[in-house]
């Protein structure tokens, strides 16, 4: 079992799916599927669905970011960009569909999800108010409970002079770091995420010009027009910002979660529960009127790092929960 999901990864990782490029790896999925005997319907975006008509439904995505990782194999360990965000989700999906006698599933395979989750917003348009799991890196650890997120593009503005002078210019990339100091200040119960930074030359200036992107991490116990007001107030003395997304955090369904966990505990796996912190399909999904729960093989710590991995073993017992749901379903 372990060799057969190591091999379908292995394959998966090779197909290189940056959002906008998942022709290559919907093909390999398509024929995959139809070898199995299932029908596959292609949604014109490139969404891949079999079995529409079930209820309950397991979602994932195709796509990644660019490429940054090595992929290899160490011991029970496998490296590469996707590995775990989250072509161990689909490995673990296709290993179960390759085992599953009577799918009582709807399973979807979605594009875009790394860029603007055009996928999932065509999926929902399409198959209205369902029920389902959205596979996403947990660590198996069920998230009952998803983050919002307020991502802003800030550009401070400074006043540029000779280096040499520091004095007579207002350095933008100083009055960045102040003005991220004052957010941080903030105690804002909600985690600040810079992950861009740019500004300045070669040309031996002080700068006139920074420009921030950062996201907000909202948990749910809090509104983000709430979050909004407080860090506008800051912002607004530091030069021109825009929204560049927002969504509002969320608690998952109840039934969902605890379909899930009934499966694991039949497994006699280890039930533990969390919040999903990063954006997901689950959101876009969970605003359709979608009954969602985010769960699924590897650890969100190291995706979208040179050191992405995934545990071949976690992915197994993925499959193997996912067997016990599919039995659970069909016997309500």
């Amino acid at each position: 079992m372990s060799e057969e999901v190591a091999k379908i990864l292995m394959e998966l990782l090779a197909i290189k799916s940056p959002s906008g490029c998942e022709s290559e790896i919907l093909t390999y999925l398509e024929n995959f599927l139809e070898e199995l005997g299932y029908g596959v319907i292609r949604q014109p975006i490139g969404n891949i669905i079999i079995n529409p008509k079930a209820k309950f439904w397991i979602v994932t995505h195709v796509d990644t970011i660019e490429p940054i990782a090595e992929i290899r194999r160490e011991d029970t360990l496998i490296f590469g960009t996707g590995a775990c965000d989250a072509k161990g989700s689909i490995a673990s999906l296709l290993y179960f569909l390759k085992k599953v006698e009577d799918l009582g599933l709807a399973i979807a395979f979605v594009v875009d999800e790394e860029r603007e989750g055009k996928g999932a917003k065509i999926l929902a348009k399409k198959y209205k108010e369902r029920m389902g799991i959205i596979m996403e890196p947990t660590m198996l650890r069920i998230a009952d409970k998803h983050s919002g997120t307020l991502e802003l593009e800030i550009e401070v503005r400074g006043k540029a002079s000779h280096a040499s002078l520091p004095s007579y210019g207002i350095n933008a990339i100083e009055k960045a770091i102040e003005m991220l100091t004052q957010l941080k200040s903030l105690d804002l119960d909600a985690e600040i995420s810079v992950y861009k930074i740019q500004g300045g030359s070669d040309t031996y200036a002080i700068p006139e010009n920074c420009k921030v992107n950062l996201d907000l991490i909202i948990p749910p116990k809090l509104e983000v027009k709430v979050i909004e007001k407080r860090v506008f107030q800051v912002l607004r003395n530091y030069g021109n910002y825009k929204v560049v997304d927002k969504d509002e955090p969320f608690f998952c369904d109840k039934e969902v979660c605890e379909l899930i966990e009934k499966a694991m505990r039949q497994l006699n796996l280890e039930v533990k529960y969390c919040t999903m912190p990063s954006w997901t399909d689950a959101a876009t999904l969970h605003k359709a009127n979608w009954k969602v729960a985010v769960w699924g093989p590897g650890d969100l710590k190291v995706a979208h790092t040179k050191n992405e991995n995934i545990s071949i073993d976690e992915i197994v017992k993925a499959s193997k929960v996912l067997l016990k749901v599919n039995d659970l379903i069909k016997n309500r």
